[in-house]
């Protein structure tokens, strides 16, 4: 497995993304993603805002993407 994370300011947000791929053909692991819900979640109180979580599964690779507004000087 091959693990990538960048991240970079893009405008007024810092956005983060962690991708790593996967063998399709293995057996999935047991669990219902109760951690991105819960990161999800708390951007969303925390910023007051949606959509700051992008998920996508490509059949053989997972990625997450961040959008963390920055406060603005």
């Amino acid at each position: 497995m091959t693990i990538k994370v960048t991240a970079r300011k893009n405008g007024r947000f810092l956005k983060l993304n962690v991708e790593n791929n996967f063998d399709p053909e293995a057996v999935p692991r047991e669990g219902d993603g109760i951690g991105l819900r819960n990161v999800r979640e708390r951007l969303e109180k925390m910023y007051n805002r949606f959509n700051l979580v992008d998920i996508e599964n490509s059949g053989d690779s997972f990625s997450v993407k961040l959008m963390i507004p920055l406060e603005e000087n």
